[in-house]
C-alpha cells in the first residue's frame, strides 16, 4: 500500500486518538500499565482489542514527526 500524504494524515489522526480509549496509558508507569493488562485482558477478544489500540500508538509515535 502506498501511503499518501492524504492517507498519512488520516492514519495519524486514527493513531493519535488511540489513547482516548484507553485508561491513561501516557501516564501510568511500566508497571501500573503491566498490572493493567494482568488485570484486565482475560481473554482473546480482549487482548485483540489492547494489542490493536496499541499498535495504533505505534504507529503514532513512529509517524508523528
Amino acid at each position: 500500500m502506498k501511503i499518501t500524504p492524504t492517507t498519512k494524515e488520516t492514519k495519524l489522526k486514527e493513531a493519535k486518538d488511540w489513547g482516548t480509549n484507553l485508561p491513561t496509558w501516557a501516564n501510568m508507569t511500566a508497571d501500573e500499565a503491566a498490572q493493567y493488562i494482568e488485570d484486565n485482558v482475560t481473554d482473546l477478544p480482549s487482548a485483540k482489542t489492547v494489542l490493536k489500540k496499541m499498535a495504533r500508538g505505534f504507529v503514532y509515535l513512529r509517524d508523528r514527526t
